[in-house]
């Protein structure tokens, strides 16, 4: 097999530079995954082994690293995306598109319109596959903000905080770099990843061998009638195209180097290096085979060969904006601490507040104090088609009834999500004539300057039962 041996599972050392600020969200930096999406079928090794996943469903972007055969999660980071759901179609649809991308240009600081913060990363939508299917549209790019990140609130691109932007920058390499996007991501085991890759690379071998070989009927077997090139041919084209190249040289060299394979709803898309010698002529470039695996196995669906990218002078965020960037995402993280600080004390003090109004409830239903017991509820409490005037005509009958009342009152729970707060306890009661016992709920909302119960319910509590 002539595969290049960069495409072999290889462990380079990679040295990725992350900013002070915390990544805001779980990852399993150094515990190999059992399960991946789908779509990272080989993404590659040393500088190619990152991958970037976009599921919409959660706005969400994944960091994903390939190393000596292992999936690793690094990173996830919030994402914004179009405003409407679904894929993207046409021009002004306001979706984000669904597919396999790669970045083509780069952008920083100084060249940006504020909307799309200090960095951003055009992306090759529509690429051939998307003009196959009919997508239509432009500009969709991988970019920061500076205004606050709000899901679904893109015209389409993927927009995410600038720090976190910045701390993709070391890895994010133009032409290479994958942005995979899922409206809900797919996720498979490892080994049915590894066994599929393999059988991918087998057949791609297998390609490669019958055309160096010129075995023409084996070369045009792993072909569907329908394929269509970025060249404008189609499969009777190709074939004939072929054919003469077959005819013109007596030998036929072909490699193909730093194989990576990938998958998008059933699309398989490899990438690589690819290095053709017919004679005289030379012809290097990147190509790309796009595959459907039917009944009789894989079968190429479109090629797209490009010549290599022009080298250009690496461009960087300078480190003054980027530590500009980092200072603010500091601030802004101690100014969300001091700010949850402050909710939890107000939760706090809120909690005391209706444990209290608790307190003196009970002592005015103790007490069959009928004003000061109805005063503890909102206006609008309504209990059995009962206004709160009708409910204090039957509470007063219920007082009245009986000579005593005890209250007693187990498991109090208060929890509160302004502007509401519930209420729950175990309440045993006890009267000369009558008792029960059961599950206590209080809904309160806030009246004024304080708490008042709006609604009540109570479920009795089986002999036996544990609450």
């Amino acid at each position: 097999m002539r595969i290049d041996q960069a495409t072999k599972l290889i462990v380079l050392p990679v040295i990725f530079l992350f900013a002070s600020v915390a990544v805001q969200a779980k990852t399993t930096a150094g515990i190999p995954l059992q399960k991946v999406p789908a779509a990272l079928i080989e993404p590659g090794s040393g500088a190619d082994s990152y991958s970037l996943v976009v599921e919409k469903a959660t706005q969400r972007l994944f960091l994903y690293k390939f190393k000596a055969g292992h999936f690793y999660l690094r990173s996830s980071f919030p994402v914004s995306t179009g405003e409407n759901m679904g894929d993207k179609m046409k021009e002004g649809d306001i979706r984000t598109p669904e597919g396999f991308y790669l970045f083509n240009n780069k952008f920083i600081k100084g060249e940006l319109a504020d909307i799309y913060g200090v960095l951003a990363y055009p992306m090759d939508y529509p690429n051939f596959w998307d003009r196959r299917l009919g997508k239509a549209g432009k500009g969709i790019w991988l970019h920061g903000t500076n205004r606050t990140l709000v899901p679904q609130d893109s015209n389409g691109c993927v927009a995410l905080k600038n720090i976190h932007l910045i701390k993709l920058e070391s890895i994010i390499r133009l032409h290479n770099t994958p942005l995979i996007i899922y409206d809900q991501i797919e996720y498979k085991n490892i080994r049915d990843i590894q066994r599929e890759a393999r059988q991918i690379k087998t057949f791609i071998e297998t390609w490669r061998s019958a055309w160096e070989r010129k075995d023409f009927k084996l070369y045009r077997s792993l072909y569907v009638q329908d394929f269509s090139s970025n060249s404008g041919m189609n499969y009777t084209a190709w074939m004939a195209h072929k054919a003469r190249l077959n005819q013109k040289y007596r030998k036929i060299n072909v490699k193909v180097k730093r194989l990576r394979i990938f998958k998008h709803q059933g699309m398989i898309v490899a990438t690589f290096k690819q290095y053709y010698r017919g004679g005289p002529f030379i012809s290097n470039g990147n190509k790309r085979l796009y595959l459907h695996e039917g009944k009789d196995g894989y079968r190429i669906m479109a090629e797209v060969w490009s010549p290599f990218p022009p080298t250009h002078p690496k461009k960087t965020l300078p480190l003054l904006v980027r530590n500009q960037v980092i200072q603010e995402a500091r601030l802004a993280s101690l100014s969300t601490t001091a700010s949850k600080a402050a909710a939890r004390s107000r939760t706090i003090l809120e909690r005391e507040k209706i444990r209290r109004l608790v307190e003196h409830w009970l002592a005015d239903w103790r007490n069959k104090d009928v004003d000061g017991y109805i005063s503890h509820y909102h206006p609008g409490f309504r209990y059995r088609n009962m206004d709160l005037a009708g409910y204090r005509d039957y509470k007063n009958r219920i007082f009245e009834k009986y000579r005593e009342i005890s209250i007693g009152v187990r498991k109090l729970r208060v929890k509160v999500e302004a502007p509401r707060a519930e209420v729950t306890f175990i309440q045993d009661f006890h009267s000369n004539q009558y008792q029960d016992r059961g599950l206590k709920k209080l809904i309160l909302v806030k009246h004024g300057n304080g708490w008042r119960i709006k609604e009540e319910s109570w479920d009795q509590i089986r002999a036996g039962a544990k609450p």
